[in-house]
């Protein structure tokens, strides 16, 4: 199962209204941060999946309780940062049963562990390139914005090596 790079409305929605709303120096800056959310969205949704599964891993249990909690933090740095520079963000996600999400509420309790794994390993580094891509963006209209993709990089490249450690125990 591979990480779906297609947008949902709302994602499109909002970077839409940014398109419109704001000065073209800030554009790009705009766009990164709309497609950080909603990577950072997708990480959640899936998450709260996997929390609702009984036969998880112990490991993989406290892996998807940190998650959860670093991503609700995430999410909400994100929306303060977003309300500060006026710039809309999506306000629901929904995911259709085609997309990776889909296949992964199908995905068999037997299955579940290894396709979240795997999909979460593929989101976070999505985010990971959408938050380095914020920094540039970013950087080139305001320093606020570098600092801020900066500052939520190391917790996002800690899930990297934690995803990857139980990979390889999987």
């Amino acid at each position: 199962m591979t990480a779906c790079n297609t947008q949902p409305a709302a994602t499109e929605q909002a970077a839409e209204t940014n398109d419109a709303r704001l000065g073209e120096d800030m554009e790009e800056a705009a766009e990164a941060m709309v497609e950080t959310f909603g990577i950072n969205n997708k990480i959640l949704t899936i998450s709260e999946m996997a929390a609702s599964q009984t036969a998880l891993p112990a490991d993989l249990q406290t892996l998807v309780q940190k998650i959860q909690t670093d991503h609700q933090q995430v999410e909400q740095q994100l929306k303060n940062f977003a309300g500060k520079h006026n710039i809309e963000l999506p306000s629901m996600i929904n995911y259709d049963d085609n997309s990776d999400v889909g296949q992964l509420r199908a995905a068999t309790p037997e299955e579940f562990a290894n396709e979240f794994t795997e999909l979460l390993d593929d989101i976070n580094e999505e985010l990971v390139e959408a938050l380095d891509e914020l920094e540039d963006e970013g950087g080139d209209v305001d320093a606020e914005v570098a600092t801020f993709a900066q500052e939520l990089l190391p917790t996002l490249r800690s899930h990297e090596e934690q995803i990857d450690q139980l990979e390889d125990a999987m």
